[in-house]
């Protein structure tokens, strides 16, 4: 995992870091309150989710460190050395979950 991170850091200077749902970002920050609809792929280093922020759509989490406290309606997969799941994250769906 660490090459494809290193490889997507390596990108960020050439790619716009927000297309139509895919977001590459060293560290990925869904804001409370903030809210994405359709479908979503975040690839970061870290990437976290707060508390009282929502998606609608199906979302995929690529990173080293993922926080989720948000609310996901649809399913949610996580590729990560580490997943914190809190205490305020509803998932309206599927959770697949792939963490070293």
């Amino acid at each position: 995992m660490g090459v494809l991170l290193t490889a997507a850091a390596a990108w960020l200077g050439s790619v716009p870091r927000d297309v139509r749902g895919f977001s590459l970002h060293e560290v990925y920050l869904l804001k409370q309150g903030e809210n994405r609809s359709g479908d979503q792929l975040v690839v970061g280093y870290k990437i976290e989710l707060e508390p009282a922020s929502t998606i609608d759509g199906e979302v995929t989490l690529i990173g080293n460190r993922v926080i989720v406290n948000a609310d996901v309606n649809g399913d949610l997969v996580v590729v990560a050395k580490r997943l914190q799941l809190g205490d305020s994250a509803h998932v309206n769906g599927d959770l697949v979950a792939c963490v070293n």
